[in-house]
């Protein structure tokens, strides 16, 4: 989350079970925080 949260992405709210964990963001940011995800797990 520190990536997202570097750059500026509101997290709305954050589901976690046993196997997943769901983020959940404004429209508008969604393409750029699964670049930022990505970049940081790649």
């Amino acid at each position: 989350f520190k990536q997202i949260a570097w750059e500026g992405i509101s997290i709305l709210e954050a589901v976690s079970t046993t196997n997943e964990l769901s983020i959940i963001l404004n429209d508008k940011d969604v393409d750029r925080a699964f670049s930022v995800l990505k970049q940081s797990y790649v």
